[in-house]
């Protein structure tokens, strides 16, 4: 969100491109799937159910790709919220901190498995 506003503080032409970069970064993670199934996968496949099955997918992505842009503002405000709420519990209040144990720790703590002997 913060990288579309800043894009259209840019002159026209130069926030059009930069819009556009940032709405087919949005994109493409959604377009992937349709550009690698464009090729079939197995032989002996209908053209026709190919390019509905092709489409169906392309329908898909287009709608995956429209609720992203649409709930774009409101995932910009959880994660400026996770990320104010994460700078206040670490500077300020230092109260609420996750306990991060490492896997150096976690392989020395006691093992629990069923091999192991009862009272052992």
């Amino acid at each position: 969100m913060a990288a579309l506003l800043a894009g259209w503080l840019l002159p026209r032409d130069a926030a059009l491109i930069w819009t556009a970069f940032v709405v087919s970064t949005i994109a493409l993670p959604t377009l992937l799937p349709v550009l690698a199934a464009i090729v079939p996968r197995r032989a002996g496949i209908n053209a026709r159910s190919h390019l509905r099955a092709l489409a169906r997918d392309a329908a898909l992505a287009a709608a995956q790709f429209a609720l992203l842009i649409c709930l774009l503002a409101h995932q910009a405000w959880l994660m400026a919220d996770a990320i104010g709420r994460t700078l206040i519990r670490l500077l300020v209040t230092r109260r609420n901190l996750l306990q991060w144990v490492t896997a150096a720790q976690a392989n020395l703590s006691a093992r629990l498995d069923l091999k192991e002997p009862i009272g052992a």
